[in-house]
């Protein structure tokens, strides 16, 4: 087959346009298996106190036994914590396949399980959504927001407290 110009000019445009898509495509998985080496890293929080953070572990992070043995201990907890307070204010609770929903008449707060993250992630009628890094702090599990490092506990506890109009102490389970 004898292409002409217009044919010649058309076929190299889209050798070139297959070759830089397959390029791309290779230099995005070279970073991504480079970053698989690099996890779990480490972060230095204000008081320059070293803490080993877990993230982004995908797949394997719903077989990742310190994740789920502390997320589900801690969903458990507050299960507990406000079953306890007997509030009028909560109208269900209910935790299952790691999905903590309290249902209240001034609205839900959802804490399910994102293992693929190694996160839980809130769902507050008071401040809206917010994710948490589990994070390993001196020896116990601690969860931190993602965006400026508030605790989940001393959240869920001031919120709840608020909703529930009583007192609301959540302990943080043993490692």
């Amino acid at each position: 087959m004898i292409l002409k110009g217009a044919q010649l000019k058309k076929n190299s445009k889209t050798k070139l346009n297959i070759l830089f898509r397959v390029a791309f495509i290779s230099k995005t998985f070279t970073l991504m298996r480079r970053a698989q080496h690099t996890l779990p890293h480490l972060l230095l929080s204000s008081s320059a106190a070293v803490r080993l953070h877990q993230s982004k572990a995908g797949m394997e992070g719903f077989h990742n036994i310190a994740f789920n043995s502390a997320a589900d201990a801690l969903l458990e907890e507050m299960e507990s914590a406000i079953e306890a307070c007997d509030s009028d204010v909560v109208e269900d609770i209910n935790y299952s396949d790691g999905v903590l929903n309290i249902d209240t008449t001034k609205g839900s707060f959802v804490l399910n399980k994102q293992a693929p993250n190694i996160q839980l992630w809130l769902s507050s009628p008071i401040s809206g959504p917010h994710h948490y890094n589990m994070i390993n702090e001196e020896g116990r599990v601690v969860w931190r927001s993602d965006k400026d490092q508030h605790d989940l506990v001393e959240k869920m506890e001031r919120e709840l407290s608020e909703v529930l109009s009583v007192k609301v102490a959540i302990s943080s389970p043993a490692e």
